[in-house]
């Protein structure tokens, strides 16, 4: 409906580097699927990227993607992205990158189950080397395919760069999965999770597999409460249910560590009062 296809043939007269892929909408997975097996079966480019079509880059995204992964024979680079709302202006990007950390593929696992903020598990805003992809390909079909495949990517490589700089722009849009009314496809997320903790496992990763497992409990307990609210808990699966009052401590539990103790009690006296209504 946006007339993406005859603008990517556009480019493509244009450009003898741009090759448009036709294929009926089976989805974002599909769609990156179809261009890595393009870049296999065609090109003799090392490097993949993926860019969301409604997202911006800087003009030098690539180049300092590139530059780091020669310079520091990274198997993965990535940049920090930059969010911005449909209906507003992308913040000027600074021209350089600030600076870099290198890490292990077990390390960027590790830290990113940490939260510590270096590494994120988006599939844009990393260059790839492309033999990373020989085994993986997205799942098909999937919400939050990202979080089922990027962290076997990192663990897979052996050298990765985070550059702290906005190079790439994220439009976040309001009718995207995490910003619409609950749906049952959240739980895409926790199979997504399951996938990894079943991955990290067979490779001997316990450490790894704990922390897949603690953030698999913290979403699992706010989807159980996002399902009652939505009067969906019964159409969700078995497996991810969980008796509301342990979802409700679970989700509230980082702010009880933090001091919360009264807004903590405020809420479960309105989330009672809220039970005892329906």
């Amino acid at each position: 409906p946006d007339n993406c296809g005859a603008i990517c043939d556009e480019f493509a007269a244009r450009d003898s580097r741009i090759t448009g892929i036709h294929q009926e909408n089976a989805g974002l997975s599909a769609a990156r699927n179809a261009g890595i097996d393009w870049v296999f079966a065609n090109s003799d480019s090392r490097w993949i990227t993926f860019v969301d079509s409604d997202d911006v880059l800087i003009s030098t995204y690539l180049a300092h993607l590139y530059q780091y992964a020669q310079e520091q024979n990274a198997d993965i680079v990535t940049t920090n992205g930059q969010t911005f709302a449909d209906d507003a202006e992308l913040e000027q990007a600074p021209s350089h990158v600030v600076s870099c950390q290198t890490l292990t593929g077990k390390e960027a696992c590790i830290s990113f189950y940490h939260g510590s903020g270096i590494i994120g598990v988006y599939a844009w805003g990393k260059l790839y080397r492309r033999d990373l992809f020989t085994d993986f390909r997205f799942p098909k079909g999937k919400t939050f395919e990202d979080e089922a495949l990027v962290p076997k990517l990192l663990y897979s490589a052996k050298n990765i760069v985070a550059l702290r700089s906005w190079l790439y722009g994220y439009r976040q849009r309001q009718g995207s999965i995490v910003h619409v009314p609950f749906s049952l496809q959240r739980f895409d997320h926790l199979e997504a999770l399951d996938d990894c903790i079943s991955f990290f496992e067979d490779q001997g990763e316990y450490e790894i597999s704990k922390l897949i497992k603690k953030r698999k409990q913290k979403f699992q307990a706010k989807y159980m409460l996002m399902a009652h609210g939505a009067k969906l808990k019964n159409s969700m699966p078995d497996k991810y249910k969980m008796p509301l009052l342990k979802a409700f401590f679970i989700t509230t539990g980082d702010t009880l560590q933090n001091g919360g103790f009264h807004f903590i009690k405020e809420r479960v006296h309105n989330y009672l009062s809220r039970t005892q209504k329906s």
